[in-house]
């Protein structure tokens, strides 16, 4: 375990060192941390220039002393130069926090007494704060935001007050953003189903982007502190409470150049967690949506990963499958690659236009996986439409990302699983020594020039990917070596 030291020891210990030493003060400071660094312990949360202020009159502490005074004075010159302290860093954060002052800006916020800019930068300065410090944001805390919040989304929220309801949504997201219990205490306290309303009306598309990214934080599992993370009963919550899918699925297709689209698409993505709610979203035609954006957009990387990642997550589902094979344009390209299904040959081809960006490539590879798994009609449709060519030069392209090459693997196993005959597309025939089917060469295939087998062999030593690589080489038919772990020498047996 790490050891720390608070603010106040270092300044104490610094003094200490001025006094035994008789040097001046950057002397003692110097000598304070080379002293605490030989034995272990870690400074990111002291400021060391602090030490010559003393333990309450450094700027922060002076700034909240202000801030919190009980006249009415104007505070904003106050609340500026806090903020700027501490935009320096996560060690200043750190010493607002430790002198109380998420308490103090909550109270700023939620009075009206105070005039809509002291509000503002006390929002500003709280998100600051919490950054990445979410158990700051205590029960208490929330339960005071979360109530204000209810009156503001359900009444008419004026002009003024947008950018301070956008900055509550941002305080929200990062009281949940790492943390169990703060996600769950948001998640039941009735607030979704009003910012669902409130992102439907669609105020600024500033607002809507934030509050669709407090709804996707809502169905993540990021706390590493909890064993079992309840994100996939919060994404439960957030479709069965409310309409969301159906809302956001009728405004992306009436408004698909605007700038909120995106974020609606990763917040329906996100609750695509049952076959029920992938039903819901096919009910309102989102398949064909989602095809258009692509076609639409297909130069923009931001929907394309949006699009990606939601159709990744509907074909999880065995319905969102049978979609995929449905979907149909007015396009002949389907008859040059030989592609059955027209969907399969434009994510192939948007896949290919884009294999410089990892995250499009892991994206593009998992909904390859997804939509092929026990459909052997679909892994014929992607293979012909240019999957293996795909496939290797993104297993080339990435051979030491291993976050890339496991969905790359994954693909070309869901591809050849239930349909051998397609091996011979990413191996030559005679690397596959594997007898329970025996391969004939594709005329026109080239699988030589691919060098998956020579690409993955050399994956193979990356431990974060070995396993999805030794699997991906045993259902290609190619030699693998399998270790077994836990065995002994017989001899070890014998009396």
């Amino acid at each position: 375990m790490t050891k720390t030291i608070s603010q106040e020891a270092f300044n104490e210990q610094v003094v200490e060192n001025q006094e035994i030493f008789e040097c001046e003060l950057e002397e003692a400071i110097k000598e304070t941390i080379d002293s605490l660094t030989a034995q272990g312990v870690s400074l990111l949360n002291v400021i060391p220039e602090y030490a010559k202020f003393g333990s309450k009159n450094d700027p922060i502490s002076l700034s909240l002393e202000a801030i919190g005074s009980l006249d009415l004075h104007d505070k904003r010159k106050d609340l500026d130069s806090f903020i700027s302290e501490l935009k320096k860093g996560l060690n200043y954060q750190v010493r607002a926090g430790s002198k109380n002052a998420p308490k103090l800006l909550i109270q700023l916020i939620l009075d009206p007494k105070y005039d809509a800019t002291t509000r503002l930068l006390s929002s500003e300065a709280l998100i600051q704060v919490i950054q990445y410090q979410p158990d700051l944001a205590t029960h208490d805390l929330l339960s005071q935001l979360l109530c204000s919040m209810k009156n503001s989304v359900i009444n008419s929220i004026p002009e003024t007050d947008l950018q301070l309801i956008k900055n509550e949504f941002r305080i929200l997201e990062l009281s949940c953003t790492k943390h169990e219990a703060n996600r769950a205490f948001v998640a039941n306290s009735g607030i979704l189903q009003q910012t669902v309303a409130m992102v439907s009306a669609r105020k600024t598309a500033d607002l809507v982007a934030q509050a669709c990214r407090l709804l996707k934080v809502i169905t993540l599992d990021d706390d590493i502190r909890v064993e079992f993370g309840k994100g996939n009963e919060f994404a439960n919550l957030l479709a069965t409470d409310t309409k969301m899918i159906e809302e956001f699925s009728d405004i992306i297709r009436e408004n698909p150049d605007s700038d909120y689209v995106c974020d609606m698409l990763e917040v329906v993505a996100c609750a695509l967690v049952r076959e029920e709610y992938c039903l819901r979203f096919l009910a309102r035609d989102g398949l064909s949506v989602v095809f258009a954006l692509l076609q639409q957009h297909s130069n923009d990387k931001v929907f394309l990963f949006s699009c990606f990642r939601l159709l990744h997550n509907l074909c999880r589902s065995d319905h969102g499958k049978r979609a995929l094979t449905k979907w149909n344009i007015d396009s002949n390209s389907s008859k040059q690659s030989g592609a059955m299904y027209p969907a399969c040959e434009l994510v192939m081809e948007l896949a290919q236009q884009n294999l410089k960006e990892p995250i499009l490539v892991r994206s593009a590879c998992l909904l390859i996986s997804h939509a092929s798994l026990r459909q052997p009609d679909i892994a014929k449709s992607f293979v012909f439409a240019g999957a293996p060519s795909f496939l290797a030069k993104g297993l080339e392209l990435y051979l030491k990302n291993a976050a890339v090459v496991r969905p790359v693997c994954m693909a070309i196993r869901n591809c050849v699983a239930r349909t051998p005959e397609l091996r011979p597309y990413f191996v030559p025939v005679e690397a596959i020594v594997q007898t329970d089917y025996k391969a004939s060469p594709v005329p026109d295939a080239n699988p030589e020039n691919l060098q998956i087998e020579q690409n993955l062999n050399l994956a193979i030593s990356e431990p974060d990917c070995s396993d999805e690589v030794k699997s991906a080489l045993r259902d290609l038919g190619c030699k693998v070596q399998l270790k077994e772990l836990w065995t002994s020498s017989e001899s070890k047996f014998i009396p």
